[in-house]
């Protein structure tokens, strides 16, 4: 019994925006397109930004950015910037980002 309180708290705690001890919220990329993408992820580090390249298949999804990150559609030029917990679509040869409810002030 107690281990289910313990756990009913810290999903509370995750859940409320304390973030503290909570697992990494990944942001999703997703293409819908009948053709496979070259993307470039810039992620932040400590003294130099990590950049690498990346393709992403037709109708496929997968998870991305743990802690954000800037994204560059090389086809068009297009670059957003993409935070934890995102949902990233790439409809049509254009990024379409819908933002989570976490990173919204």
């Amino acid at each position: 019994m107690k281990k289910v309180a313990v756990l009913l708290a810290w999903i509370g705690v995750c859940f409320s925006g304390a973030e503290i001890g909570c697992p990494a919220w990944a942001a999703s990329l997703e293409n819908t397109d009948n053709q496979t993408y070259d993307l470039v992820l810039t992620e932040p580090g400590y003294r130099q930004d990590f950049r690498h390249s990346y393709q992403i298949l037709s109708h496929s999804k997968v998870e991305i950015c743990i802690y954000g990150c800037e994204l560059l559609l090389r086809s068009t030029g297009q670059v957003m910037m993409v935070g934890p917990d995102d949902a990233v679509t790439i409809s049509w040869g254009v990024l379409r980002v819908e933002r989570s409810w976490r990173n919204t002030p």
